[in-house]
């Protein structure tokens, strides 16, 4: 059922665990970032931004991941 959701989702929608690694990602994602989704799994969340942002970036993490509740990651940044 998990699965049918996440590809009828029209946006592109990457999950990632506590260590920034990504555990799932839809067909919309992957295309978006040029992988096939089997390349995405298990993979750093760090392919996906540009190596300037990366330290940056773990910061943004670390505070999303503190303040658990929902809501779009990026929202009002072009990605």
């Amino acid at each position: 059922m998990f699965n049918i959701l996440l590809e009828a989702v029209y946006e592109g929608v990457i999950i990632v665990n506590e260590q920034q690694k990504i555990a799932e990602a839809n067909a919309t994602a992957a295309k978006m970032f040029g992988y096939s989704r089997e390349e995405l799994i298990e993979q750093s969340l760090d392919i996906l931004i540009p190596q300037r942002y990366h330290a940056e970036h773990g910061a943004h993490f670390n505070s999303f991941m503190k303040q658990r509740e929902s809501r779009q990651m990026g929202h009002g940044r072009d990605l």
